[in-house]
């Protein structure tokens, strides 16, 4: 493994991630910007605005630009306030015990969790209000939280100059976080679907007509938007557990990217109005976004 740590330096790994987060953040900004004048520029009544999703879309873009300002300032101190022709550079990235390689690391957690816990209760939404699913859901996004906020308020600040991320115990702890963040969006996400699905068969046998309403579209905008965050988070985790610093490039990305698959469902569903409309339980104050 240690072949694969040292083909990509963490001094280049650097300069990559930072890029790669970038061209990610400028992805997401016109998409935050459309999927807010989604959300407010249709309703000129306070009352009609789905709140909890304008909440969540802001404070999203908040975390993403906050991660995005940390690792600008993290470039500039490892390539322009120190030596970059020393091994200087290597060992600011290395070091884990710095503040901003813990804020930056819960900054993504919280992006993680932020996300996740508009996932739960978008699927206790689309099952009606019903309490029996959210145990498990719950459960997990818990846990992901206390195993992603101990690394970062704890286990890093102990952390020494010399040790890596890829040993014990940063590497099971952190290994843990990306395994029940996928968990936990793999069965909310396979939640929503099921009954998306469910609603589906039922609206076709009971209206056969010309003009049946279809909800296969919104169950195709979930299922993409699931995929691409899962995908992301699947390839970090492979490239964490073969201790390959690439996994930089992923994770330094994966905070704006949790911010435009969050905005894409909102932006394509407006676009399928009467089919969110559809699946939205009476009175729920979920409406059109």
């Amino acid at each position: 493994m240690t072949t694969i740590v040292s083909s990509f330096p963490l001094n280049q790994t650097g300069l990559v991630s930072i890029w790669t987060e970038g061209v990610v953040y400028g992805i997401f900004l016109p998409i935050f910007f459309t999927a807010l004048y989604v959300l407010l520029g249709k309703h000129q009544d306070a009352e009609k605005i789905n709140k909890p999703m304008l909440f969540t879309t802001l404070l999203m873009f908040c975390l993403a630009t906050a991660h995005v300002s940390i690792d600008a300032w993290r470039m500039m101190a490892g390539y322009v306030y120190l030596d970059a022709s020393s091994n200087e550079p290597t060992a600011f990235f290395r070091n884990m015990d710095q503040p901003t390689f813990s804020a930056k690391y819960a900054i993504y957690v919280s992006q993680n969790l932020v996300g996740d816990a508009f996932n739960i209760y978008r699927s206790w939404l689309v099952w009606q209000r019903t309490y029996w699913i959210l145990p498990g859901p719950i459960v997990l996004w818990a846990a992901s939280a206390a195993t992603g906020y101990y690394c970062s308020g704890y286990l890093f600040s102990i952390a020494s100059n010399t040790d890596s991320i890829f040993n014990p115990p940063y590497k099971s702890w952190i290994t843990a976080f990306y395994v029940l963040v996928l968990a936990q969006n793999f069965i909310s996400t396979t939640l929503i679907v099921v009954k998306l699905c469910e609603r589906e068969r039922r609206i076709r046998n009971q209206s056969k007509g010309p003009g049946t309403m279809s909800l296969h579209p919104v169950v195709v905008i979930v299922v993409e938007s699931a995929l691409l965050f899962l995908c992301a988070q699947l390839v970090l985790l492979i490239l964490f557990a073969t201790n390959s610093n690439a996994q930089f490039i992923v994770l330094e990305s994966l905070s704006s990217l949790a911010g435009i698959t969050f905005c894409l469902v909102i932006i394509r569903i407006a676009m399928h109005s009467q089919q969110f409309l559809a699946i939205s339980p009476p009175n729920s104050g979920v409406g059109t976004p």
